[in-house]
């Protein structure tokens, strides 16, 4: 027997943002490489050099952008023209400063951190927010998780326009060798 949540908890603020991680998980090095960077240059992530500068491809580039955001490394400032731009959020200052807790994420301590403030409010990450506070399966298939984050889906975002592929894709997302 499975119980449904009818609502998000109260006081918790999750964003409808599917897929926005072009298929790639977080890469050691990411973080503070996206961090270092915007701390340069608060446009980085919309230049059209932002590939070069990053030393990453341009799926990649959306993707550090993605993650840094979800975890909080960064902040995002929207202009009047809607243009964006980024900045270390304080808790980024924090970890992955030169004189940080710990800049390189050697410490474990740090990765469980990461995991924290990917799910506080804001979480950027629904799908996984739904898949460690919500799926409360000890055994299922693919298809039961993917059935019920569409369920999840349709309950909690019902007026956005979030298609199955997406769901698909943040579901199946892996380390590539």
């Amino acid at each position: 027997m499975t119980a449904t949540i009818s609502a998000i908890p109260q006081g918790h603020d999750i964003k409808p943002i599917f897929a926005r991680h072009e298929t790639f998980h977080p890469r050691y090095g990411w973080f503070k490489k996206g961090y270092d960077k915007a701390k340069e240059d608060e446009k980085v992530f919309s230049r059209e050099d932002a590939p070069v500068v990053l030393g990453v491809g341009k799926n990649m580039v959306s993707a550090i952008r993605y993650w840094s955001l979800g975890f909080k490394i960064l902040d995002e400032n929207k202009d009047k023209a809607k243009k964006s731009s980024f900045k270390p959020s304080d808790f980024g200052s924090r970890l992955l400063d030169e004189h940080g807790w710990d800049p390189y994420l050697e410490n474990p301590a740090s990765l469980w951190l990461l995991h924290w403030s990917l799910f506080k409010p804001p979480c950027y990450a629904p799908a996984w927010h739904f898949a460690f506070n919500e799926f409360n399966q000890v055994a299922f298939t693919a298809e039961d998780l993917f059935l019920s984050l569409k369920e999840y889906r349709n309950r909690v975002f019902p007026s956005a326009k979030i298609s199955d592929s997406s769901l698909n894709k943040d579901m199946n997302i892996r380390r590539r060798r």
